[in-house]
């Protein structure tokens, strides 16, 4: 965690992967997993991978090196909170990812790991 932000990266955020879809075409979700971080509810009109605008419903703030395994991607689910004893992330209230967006902070120093923000 960086020296500049890691005051603000307090708080617990549970992101479920997206594991795959059942026989009945429902989908199933992978473990969900915690993220020290922080958020913030509502937002400015973003563009997603595919050039879709949308207004982001929450931003959640956090850092972990680019290539970590927990690396949050489109189309998973994240809330805030540990929410970890629950396997479903729609009976929990989780948004779906629409876009994850990062950040160099090596300006700070080479052991600093990327910033990152997700947009529901």
């Amino acid at each position: 965690m960086s020296t500049i932000a890691n005051w603000s990266y307090t708080q617990t955020i549970t992101v479920w992967p997206d594991a795959s879809y059942d026989d009945y075409g429902q989908p199933t979700f992978g473990t969900p997993y915690t993220l020290t971080g922080s958020w913030s509810v509502g937002g400015d009109t973003q563009t997603d991978a595919d050039g879709e605008e949308f207004v982001a419903t929450s931003k959640y703030y956090f850092e972990l090196a680019e290539d970590s395994s927990s690396l949050p991607e489109r189309g998973m689910y994240i809330k805030k909170g540990d929410l970890t004893g629950t396997a479903d992330p729609l009976t929990a209230g989780a948004e779906k990812i629409k876009k994850v967006e990062g950040f160099d902070v090596g300006m700070f120093g080479s052991d600093e790991l990327p910033d990152w923000i997700v947009y529901t």
